[in-house]
């Protein structure tokens, strides 16, 4: 018989919309709209049962957290898990952010901003302390708030492609889910969901 795998759950949840909206916020701390209490609600329902939960630093992860987890002393914060630094582009709104024209998948990985880290540099930053929460834990249901960059990047490492990983949209309020299995298997359980 073959024995059953255990798995870790971890699910990735991105921040509530930046305001002001309209800018383009990496490294740059943001505050965030007010997240309906629906929405809270539902998302609590959907993340209660996890045994930890992290997040980045960065102002809007954690507000978002509170948002949800409303009496909850605050997450475990990985200061690696910060958003992609845009450099001399942090805080521009998007209209006036130079056109870079079309950029294989490949280029797109490795461009860097002025000043700023590649979509490469953010994996390599990131998912060193993914792999020691998944080598600490092994099991069960853990929750990430993070970025749209760092939940690509943690899909980067499930898919063993970063190319690919930067096709995927992750939309505000949206959870991911990946599985780690014992034996150092990702599975992708679903993408940009919506409570």
């Amino acid at each position: 018989m073959i024995p059953r795998q255990q798995n870790l759950k971890i699910l990735l949840v991105r921040h509530a919309p930046v305001d002001p909206p309209g800018y383009l916020y990496g490294s740059t701390d943001a505050d965030i709209e007010r997240v309906s209490s629906d929405v809270s609600k539902r998302l609590h329902s959907r993340l209660a049962n996890c045994q930890a939960i992290f997040s980045s630093p960065a102002l809007r992860c954690i507000k978002t957290y509170q948002a949800v987890f409303v009496e909850n002393p605050l997450p475990l914060q990985i200061k690696e898990f910060w958003e992609q630094d845009f450099g001399n582009w942090e805080g521009l709104t998007y209209s006036s952010i130079p056109d870079q024209g079309k950029l294989s998948g490949k280029d797109l990985v490795e461009f860097t901003p002025p000043n700023g880290e590649s979509f490469l540099e953010l994996c390599h930053r990131t998912q060193p302390p993914l792999l020691k929460i998944i080598s600490e834990r092994k099991v069960g249901e853990i929750v990430i708030f993070a970025h749209a960059g760092v939940i690509r990047s943690f899909l980067a490492l499930a898919l063993g492609s970063m190319e690919v990983a930067l096709k995927f949209s992750i939309d505000n309020l949206s959870i991911t889910g990946i599985q780690a299995s014992s034996d150092g298997q990702f599975s992708i359980s679903f993408v940009n969901q919506t409570c």
